[in-house]
């Protein structure tokens, strides 16, 4: 007679957190926030002023590139808290004929997102588009900080209009951001050949930082 043969299994044990080690990690995550958040406060008006450094250059090289595409004069104009490429060149912020937007933030201008009614069903926003500073925050707006002189030596002059011509090219110009510290700048200049060039005012030198071009 045949004897059967037993098998043990093995039971491996369950793995997994403990409470206790759940517990002690949220406790150190949630310290660690606490540590994080003075730090990134402090940081986020410098980081939204650097944003909105970064989108003007890139609105003045939209200018430059449609000026030599469309072989004509592109103007972008600052009109106190906004900006905007004048597309029919009269001087003035013109809303599409075709489009109406919802104003959601109250700037009294089209912003990036607002919803708006396509009515030439081309689904696009087609009039001329306004980049608020008040977007960004953190009191964001047309200044340079502590500086009292550019980087030649000379007074800090707004420019409040910068054309290019069907060349790609331009007057000289700058336009200077602050935030609300009142202490650092960007300096966003255009030159006579039409290349762009940015700068940053830290609050203890002059404007001799390039940051890109």
């Amino acid at each position: 007679m045949r004897k059967k043969s037993l098998t043990h299994r093995t039971i491996k044990p369950c793995t997994g957190f403990t409470l206790v080690e759940i517990m002690v990690t949220l406790a150190v995550l949630v310290i660690a926030a606490a540590v994080a958040a003075p730090a990134f406060t402090m940081m986020a008006p410098n980081m939204a002023l650097k944003a909105a450094a970064r989108d003007l250059y890139s609105k003045l090289q939209e200018a430059k590139m449609l000026a030599i595409k469309e072989n004509r004069r592109i103007t972008v104009r600052f009109n106190g808290t906004y900006y905007y490429i004048d597309l029919n060149y009269d001087g003035v912020y013109t809303p599409s004929l075709t489009d109406t937007f919802t104003d959601t933030n109250g700037d009294g201008v089209y912003t990036a997102g607002e919803p708006f009614s396509d009515l030439d069903l081309n689904g696009v926003y087609s009039g001329e588009i306004a980049t608020s500073f008040t977007d960004y925050n953190y009191g964001v707006n047309l200044g340079t900080g502590n500086a009292a002189q550019n980087w030649n030596g000379n007074a800090c002059n707004q420019m409040s209009v910068i054309t290019f011509n069907s060349r790609g090219t331009s007057g000289t110009g700058t336009v200077f951001l602050q935030n609300k510290n009142n202490d650092i700048s960007f300096a966003v200049t255009v030159r006579t050949a039409g290349s762009i060039k940015t700068r940053k005012y830290d609050g203890t030198a002059p404007f001799n930082q390039a940051h890109w071009d």
